[in-house]
């Protein structure tokens, strides 16, 4: 499979996942403080289309709500990616250990080099975009500073440990390398 075509089928379900995620977040917002939208051709906040609110606080409350709880999903599923990483790599796992997986049909938990760099890569591209666009709210005025320090927060933290895990295991590989080229 093509590196390109590889990348854009890891990053679908990510982006259908952040982007309902987004939508939910208005909607959980309209059940706990009563807010009015619709969906219309236009909209009042760029990164929520076909939305219109019925009045600015509830813009502004719906939009907080929403990007908080975006926060909260890329903390997770960035931190499922990079536990999985670090605790399911084919490469590092132990043969106990995989016998154990295997008896069990857990397969799946198990991920290669590949799957690695491509599911770190899609997600720092995507934190990067939505921290771009909330970003482009909080200087519209639609979003809470402290929700984008949140998010901000968040997302920095995650690509850091992302990047710096990425770095060690290469640095592990190179080891390696040099450990075989010397025996």
């Amino acid at each position: 499979m093509n590196k390109v075509t590889y990348f854009l089928d890891e990053l679908i379900l990510p982006i259908v996942i952040l982007v309902s995620t987004r939508y939910f977040g208005v909607f959980i917002s309209q059940y706990w403080y009563s807010i009015t939208f619709s969906f219309n051709e236009g909209t009042d906040i760029i990164s929520l289309p076909y939305i219109h609110f019925a009045g600015p606080a509830g813009r502004f409350t719906a939009n907080s709500a929403s990007w908080l709880i975006v926060g909260i999903v890329i903390s997770l599923y960035f931190g499922l990616a990079i536990f999985r990483s670090l605790h399911f790599h084919k490469d590092y796992f132990h043969p106990k250990h995989a016998w154990y997986v295997h008896g069990k049909n857990l397969e799946f938990l198990l991920i290669d080099k590949k799957d690695v760099l491509y599911q770190s890569a899609v997600w720092i591209t995507l934190s990067l975009l939505f921290v771009f666009l909330a970003t482009i709210d909080v200087f519209s005025g639609t979003l809470d500073i402290f929700v984008y320090g949140l998010l901000f927060g968040i997302v920095t933290v995650a690509i850091l440990t992302s990047l710096f895990y990425n770095m060690s295991q290469g640095a592990l590989k190179s080891r390696k390398v040099e450990q075989k080229n010397r025996d």
